[in-house]
C-alpha cells in the first residue's frame, strides 16, 4: 500500500487515504519509499514476523462468491483489486487455521486486523450464514482488538479508553471515503470546466483545514454535496488565509515600528547624552577660562596699583628698574585717565573679556571640536552675567 502511494504521490486524482494523507503533509515520494525500506526493521523491533502468504488447499478454501456478495454489501470498492486482496487475505486466514477455530482470540491460530469496519462486518457475516460458525470471524476491526485487549488486561494500558475516545473523536471530524470520493469529484469537474485554478485544486485538496470545512458544510452527508460545494470551502479556506495574512502582516507591522520607535528613542537618548557630555565638557572649559582670566586681571590692577603707590611715595629707590617702570606706568595711568577718562574697571574688564576668549578658544580646540562648533559654544558662553564677571553663566553654575 505505502508502495504505491508512493507511486501515486504526485498525482491530482488519486483519492487513497494515504496519499491524500501525504500530499496534504508535504510528505515525498522519497519519504514513503524510506519508510518501506525500514518496515522490516520497525516490525522486527515489535516482535513481529513477517511469513509468506499460504499457498491455496483446497480444502479449505472459502466461497469466495459467497464472501464476494457480503463484501459488496458492506464495501465500496473503487479498484477491483482491492477486493481480490481482501478475498486473498481471508482466505489465507483459513488456510493457516487449518479448520481449528476458537472463541478467544488469544487461542485461535490466524486472525486477520483491519481499520475497514465494512470488511469485519462482512468477513462476520460470512461466517454466521454461510459457514454457519459462531467462532471467531477471520477478520476483526482494530477497535474491537483494541477493546478486547483492554478488557482482559486494563491495566496494562490504562490510558486506552482516553486514547479510543480521542481517535474516535478525530474520526468522526474526518469526511468518509464516499463523501471525499464525490467531493473530489467536484473539484475535478470544476477544475476541467476552468471554473478554478490549479493552485486552487491544490488548496481545496492539500489545506488541513479542508476536510474539517466539509464536514462542516455536509455535516457528514455525502448526498448533499453538488458542486458549490468546493466552491463555499474555497471562499472560507481564501477568507481565513487573508485573515492569517492581515493578522501576520499586522503583528510584524508593529513590530517594525516598535523596533523604529525604540531605534528613534535610543538614538534621540545617545544624542541627548552627547548633548550633556559637551554641555559639560565646555561648561567646565569655560569656568577654567574665566578663573584664568580674573587671575591675569588681578594681576593687571595689583602692578597698577603698586606702581601709581610707588611712584607717588617714591617707595622705589631711583635708577633701579623698578622705579623706571613704575613710573612709566603711573605717567602712561595719569594722561589716561585725565585725558581718556580710564578707570581700573573699564580698563580691567576688556582685557578680562580677551583673556577670558583667547583661554576658551585654545581649550575648546584641545577637546577636538571643530570651528563651528567653537564659534557656536563662545557666543552662548561669552555673555556678561551683568556683574563684570566674563562667561558669567559658567561662573554661576559651578
Amino acid at each position: 500500500m505505502i508502495r504505491g502511494a508512493a507511486e501515486n504521490i504526485a498525482s491530482r486524482n488519486e483519492r487513497s487515504g494515504i496519499v491524500i494523507e501525504a500530499q496534504r503533509r508535504g510528505t515525498t515520494k522519497s519519504d514513503l519509499l524510506l519508510q518501506v525500506r525500514k518496515m522490516d526493521e520497525r516490525l522486527s523491533a515489535l516482535g513481529i514476523v513477517v511469513e509468506r502468504t499460504p499457498r491455496f488447499q483446497p480444502r479449505f478454501q472459502i466461497d469466495e462468491t459467497a464472501f464476494e456478495m457480503h463484501l459488496d454489501r458492506e464495501v465500496k470498492y473503487s479498484n477491483p483489486k482491492a477486493r481480490l486482496r481482501d478475498i486473498e487475505s481471508v482466505r489465507s486466514i483459513y488456510v493457516q487455521r487449518r479448520g481449528r477455530t476458537s472463541r478467544e482470540i488469544e487461542k485461535t491460530r490466524g486472525v486477520m486486523v483491519t481499520s475497514n469496519t465494512g470488511f469485519a462486518k462482512a468477513a462476520f457475516a460470512y461466517e454466521r450464514e454461510v459457514e454457519e460458525s459462531a467462532q471467531l470471524p477471520a477478520v476483526v476491526s482494530d477497535t474491537s482488538l483494541a477493546n478486547d485487549a483492554w478488557l482482559k488486561a486494563p491495566v496494562g494500558a490504562s490510558g486506552l479508553p482516553r486514547a479510543r475516545v480521542l481517535a474516535l473523536s478525530y474520526g468522526a471530524l474526518c469526511p468518509s471515503e464516499d463523501l471525499w470520493s464525490r467531493y473530489m469529484g467536484e473539484i475535478d469537474r470544476l477544475e476541467a470546466q476552468g471554473a478554478i485554478s490549479a493552485r486552487d485544486l491544490l488548496l481545496l485538496r492539500s489545506d488541513p483545514s479542508a476536510s474539517g470545512k466539509l464536514m462542516y458544510v455536509t455535516s457528514g452527508d455525502a448526498d448533499v454535496v453538488t458542486e458549490e460545494t468546493p466552491l463555499v470551502l474555497l471562499g472560507r479556506v481564501k477568507k481565513e488565509y487573508r485573515q492569517e495574512f492581515q493578522t501576520e502582516f499586522q503583528r510584524d507591522w508593529d513590530v517594525a515600528i516598535g523596533r523604529e520607535r525604540e531605534a528613534r528613542q535610543s538614538a534621540e537618548r545617545e544624542r541627548e547624552e552627547a548633548r550633556e557630555q559637551l554641555s559639560a565638557v565646555i561648561r567646565k572649559a569655560a569656568w577654567w577660562s574665566d578663573r584664568w582670566a580674573r587671575r591675569g586681571v588681578r594681576v593687571v590692577e595689583v602692578v597698577v596699583c603698586m606702581s601709581v603707590v610707588g611712584a607717588t611715595t617714591g617707595v622705589f629707590t631711583e635708577g633701579t628698574i623698578a622705579a623706571v617702570v613704575a613710573s612709566t606706568v603711573a605717567t602712561i595711568w595719569a594722561i589716561g585717565s585725565t585725558w581718556r577718562g580710564w578707570s581700573v574697571r573699564g580698563v580691567c574688564l576688556p582685557l578680562q573679556k580677551r583673556l577670558w576668549l583667547r583661554s576658551f578658544r585654545r581649550k575648546l580646540k584641545e577637546l577636538g571640536l571643530d570651528r563651528e562648533k567653537v564659534d557656536a559654544a563662545v557666543a552662548e558662553w561669552s555673555a556678561d552675567s551683568g556683574d563684570g564677571s566674563v562667561g558669567g553663566r559658567g561662573a554661576e553654575r559651578e
